[in-house]
């Protein structure tokens, strides 16, 4: 998330502190530093997050994205079930890429 490395699922490396965007972190990027390609699929859900919710300002989408951290993104498409699940705090309970692209090939896109 930031780097550019390319990281092995399943691994977890001690990176540099502050690379990235705060807002786009992880909850183990936040707590302890360590992250691999989880993390990755966390700010991805972000990011994902932001496009589906067309938000007017800033203060709209910090209050989405505290939403999200706090596990109460609300939408019942399943585009707002796969930002759920990319989002979640344990980083082994998230989709990996390969999945999260299935999903959002089965949805059309």
């Amino acid at each position: 998330a930031g780097s550019g490395a390319v990281v092995q699922a399943g691994e977890d490396e001690e990176r540099t502190a502050g690379v990235g965007t705060a807002s786009y972190a992880s909850p183990e990027q936040r707590g302890t530093g360590r992250y691999g390609t989880a993390s990755d699929v966390f700010s991805l859900g972000l990011v994902l997050c932001e496009l589906r919710g067309g938000f007017g300002s800033g203060h709209e989408r910090a209050k989405a994205f505290e939403d999200v951290r706090k596990g109460e993104w609300r939408g019942e498409h399943d585009v707002d079930e796969l930002i759920r699940d990319m989002t979640r705090d344990d980083p082994e309970k998230r989709p990996n890429i390969k999945e999260v692209l299935r999903r959002v090939e089965a949805m059309g896109y």
